[in-house]
């Protein structure tokens, strides 16, 4: 997959642009297919979204079809923020008061 990545020469703008913190690429629809294992069968929609941890192992998918424009940032920013959270120690409860 890395041979196909960052072909696009608009990246490099789209980088300095947006500044995002997190790695940025593109891959050929095909080559994005085979990298997230769809099925070329099946007629899945654009944008392909991936959430890759740091071992390189994708940990939850999306397809375009998948997300729509009312719920995509709400849907995107759960899936971020309980990836993040994954294997934190749970909050601890805070102490009641007690009503005199």
């Amino acid at each position: 997959m890395e041979g196909v990545l960052n072909t696009d020469a608009n990246i490099p703008l789209f980088v300095r642009q947006y500044q995002p913190t997190f790695p940025v690429g593109m891959a050929s629809q095909m080559g994005a297919i085979q990298y997230m294992q769809l099925s070329p069968i099946i007629r899945t929609f654009v944008p392909y979204i991936a959430f890759i941890d740091r071992e390189g192992i994708i940990r939850r998918q999306l397809t375009g079809g998948e997300l729509s424009d009312e719920t995509q940032e709400k849907t995107l920013h759960a899936i971020a923020l309980s990836l993040v959270n994954e294997g934190k120690p749970a909050a601890k409860p805070k102490a009641k008061r007690s009503s005199q």
